[in-house]
């Protein structure tokens, strides 16, 4: 059997998560004001804060981008199939993390998302890079990880928006392109390389109404990010289990069982 064990360079790879962390690492000796950025649209004014932390998480998301392509190009199969939907994952990765070190003050807990944090980034540049390969004895694991990480990462989101107390506005602009950037890679992942650019969009317009219709009820962080996480994975399992030309009615159990569970969680934990 034709079984390959590729892994990336190591140099390469903790150049690339050190760049990324050492960036999030200075955030805690680095104090640089505030500027807000608004604008009227239809009579509503929209403003955007911009901060340290915002900038850190976007040229983190960027550098992740980079050294994702910068790794996968001594792949010996990348020549195989397009390698820009492995910049994904990493990218939103590296984003999501700085937005929980962004709300939270330095402290054991701050040190101790940081460390997960790492984890986390190095286990998403392993696994995309295993992920090339199909005949890789790994690929399988590696497409559970990449598939958990990429659940883990909305609900990290959805709780953290939450807790920063964001306007409904900025609650949408945040939620809504990651919950469409993760539909599409995780479609991507499970449906034999099919993007499915109409099932991310009718989830992410599902996912955004419920986020809306939720957002002046009283629930804590926790709670509302499983009642999200529900709904996503619920309607991520319908898009992936429903074939071609057959009714929706057939294939709905499992997905409102999980949706069921989570809603339950949501209740208990939250």
């Amino acid at each position: 059997m034709d079984e390959h064990h590729f892994l990336p360079q190591f140099n390469r790879l903790s150049v690339v998560a050190a760049m990324i962390l050492l960036a999030y690492a200075l955030l805690p000796f680095i104090q640089a004001p505030s500027r807000e950025l608004s604008f009227n649209l239809l009579g509503i004014l929209i403003a955007f804060r911009m901060d340290f932390t915002v900038v850190i998480s976007l040229l983190a998301a960027g550098l992740a981008a980079a050294g994702t392509d910068w790794l996968i190009r001594d792949h010996p199969r990348r020549a195989e199939k397009p390698i820009y939907p492995h910049y994904l994952l990493p990218a939103l990765t590296a984003w999501v993390i700085g937005i929980p070190l962004g709300l939270l003050k330095v402290s054991l807990q701050w040190w101790a998302v940081f460390g997960l944090g790492t984890l986390l980034l190095l286990g998403v540049l392993l696994a995309e890079y295993v992920s090339i390969d199909g005949k890789d004895t790994r690929h399988a694991p590696a497409l559970m990880v990449l598939t958990s990480v990429s659940f883990g990462l909305f609900l990290t989101l959805a709780i953290s928006v939450r807790a920063a107390g964001l306007r409904l506005y900025l609650l949408l602009f945040t939620l809504a392109p990651v919950c469409a950037l993760l539909c599409l890679r995780l479609f991507h992942l499970r449906m034999q390389e099919n993007w499915n650019f109409a099932w991310a969009g009718a989830i992410m317009l599902v996912t955004t109404q419920t986020a809306m219709g939720l957002y002046y009820w009283p629930f804590a962080p926790i709670r509302y990010g499983l009642i999200l996480l529900g709904i996503f994975y619920a309607l991520i399992e319908l898009a992936t289990l429903i074939q071609p030309g057959e009714s929706i009615r057939t294939r709905l159990i499992g997905p409102l069982i999980f949706l069921g569970l989570f809603w339950i969680l949501a209740l208990l934990i939250g």
